[in-house]
């Protein structure tokens, strides 16, 4: 039997979800950032460069998910 396809509402709640999780990996990287700048000893840097290149590779990832153009296309 073949699946409905999803509702409007379905997909605008997916895409909060995933906009949510985007938001809060970026808020990570602007507190580490900031920690970088303000209370980081100097000895940290290259880990800590491990750490923001990870998340503005995630969120990079998450926000050009094909995905989420379908999610806007769905609810448009």
């Amino acid at each position: 039997m073949p699946c409905a396809p999803p509702s409007p509402m379905d997909s605008y709640g997916e895409l909060l979800n995933r906009l949510r999780d985007i938001d809060i990996a970026s808020q990570i990287g602007s507190i580490l950032g900031w920690d970088q700048e303000v209370i980081m000893p100097e000895a940290a840097a290259e880990s800590r460069a491990e750490h923001l290149a990870w998340i503005s590779k995630t969120v990079h990832e998450k926000i050009t998910n094909p995905r989420v153009g379908e999610l806007i296309s769905e609810i448009s």
